[in-house]
């Protein structure tokens, strides 16, 4: 998560702090369900940025 952090201020984008308090949270659970749920969160965060990445590879 640091790192991640520290990526996100160097490129000055402001973090969606729900998205990722969620995401810790669920992801330092035990329990199976928390995982599964937490793995569902990080494709929502990075589903935007693939989507993106998609779009700009298809114009050039």
């Amino acid at each position: 998560m640091p790192r991640v952090l520290r990526l996100l201020a160097s490129k000055g984008v402001a973090p969606n702090w729900r998205e990722l308090g969620e995401l810790v949270l669920k992801e330092g659970s035990a329990l199976r369900s928390s995982q599964a749920e937490a793995e569902e969160i990080r494709l929502q965060i990075a589903g935007p940025y693939f989507s993106a990445l998609a779009r700009a590879e298809s114009k050039s």
